[in-house]
């Protein structure tokens, strides 16, 4: 019991060195033998830590809530292992979520300087991709195909631009086979279409997405009843994310001056995600877009004080590290 415990304890561990297969599989077990042990445990750490938050004005619960309210599963304890990793995870970005609520009530009413709209759009934005940036970390709604178009401009102006830099493309979306996707004939056929138009530009895209069990079915958060996809939780993110990680290295051995455009979903693709993707990356080395729409940005912490002014369909970018490293992303692309 007391291994099993231990072992519990080191699933944030586990998760980064490993596909989230056995990350599942691993959480089963453990909730399987003392299920109150491990889920009770967590949900109430996650409470505590919650605890020490300063007290938030109303505007502000329903996005904490979103960040941080437990997880339960939402209709048997299957997935009970599951929902305690996610709020471990949870409870571990509870100082940065403090440093978030401090930074952005202290800047609410100052002038927005370093909220910068780029007038050309996706050129200006393809032209701050520059050296040392070797990772474009682009967040989007999963084979959502007007974030993947914006995506796909994306790589293809830069393309362009720079035309003697080696670019690779990567997307979550298609299956990790190792191999380099040059037509899509070679995709799965309801993957094709995302293959294609890199294929014109004659671009190879790689598959990236882990081929391992897949936990099923939903948990539930406390604060809002909302369910959230078991396969979109935070422990399933953390070991995407780890997953990843783990493959772009293989890839970079390979190709050490390419540059690597990585679609993946937001959270994968945010600084103010601590298990993500983004932040298993060297971050002189990193380069974050979010794709989002105009009702979308809620999800952005700073929106919550500007009354969605800033909410407009564009292109933007921070001027300032500190304010993209808070908000989660350098670069915003807001949809209509």
């Amino acid at each position: 019991m007391k291994k099993l415990f231990i072992l519990f304890l080191c699933f944030p561990v586990l998760a980064q060195a490993q596909t989230w297969g056995k990350v599942f599989k691993s959480a089963q077990r453990a909730a399987a033998t003392k299920p109150s042990l491990t889920f009770s445990a967590s949900r109430r750490a996650l409470r505590q830590a919650r605890q020490t938050l300063d007290v938030l004005p109303p505007t502000l619960k329903k996005w904490m809530d979103a960040q941080q309210a437990p997880l339960a599963p939402a209709v048997s304890s299957r997935l009970n292992g599951w929902a305690a990793l996610s709020n471990r995870l949870m409870a571990k970005e509870t100082a940065l979520r403090r440093a978030q609520v401090q930074f952005f009530t202290e800047r609410q009413n100052r002038p927005l300087t370093p909220w910068t709209e780029l007038a050309s759009r996706t050129e200006a934005l393809a032209a701050r991709i520059q050296s040392p940036v070797s990772y474009v970390v682009v967040g989007g709604k999963e084979q959502d195909l007007s974030s993947f178009l914006a995506f796909e401009k994306l790589v293809k102006t830069y393309h362009q631009q720079n035309p003697k830099q080696k670019v690779l493309v990567f997307l979550e979306m298609l299956p990790d086979q190792g191999i380099r996707f040059t037509s899509p004939h070679y995709a799965p056929e309801p993957l094709q279409r995302y293959v294609q138009p890199f294929a014109k530009s004659r671009l190879a895209v790689v598959g990236i997405g882990d081929t391992s069990y897949q936990p099923k079915g939903y948990l539930v958060q406390e604060e809002t009843n909302l369910l959230v996809s078991a396969g979109e939780a935070p422990a399933s993110v953390s070991a995407r994310s780890a997953h990843m990680r783990v493959q772009l290295g293989k890839w970079r051995k390979e190709y050490p001056q390419a540059v690597f455009f990585i679609y993946t979903t937001r959270r994968a693709a945010a600084y103010d995600t601590q298990y993500s993707l983004a932040n298993r990356l060297p971050k002189e080395n990193t380069f974050v877009v979010n794709i989002t729409s105009v009702r979308n940005t809620r999800d952005f912490l700073f929106h919550r004080w500007t009354n969605f002014k800033q909410a407009r369909a564009g292109v933007y970018a921070w001027e300032d590290p500190q304010w993209a490293r808070m908000s989660g992303f350098d670069a915003q692309v807001i949809l209509p």
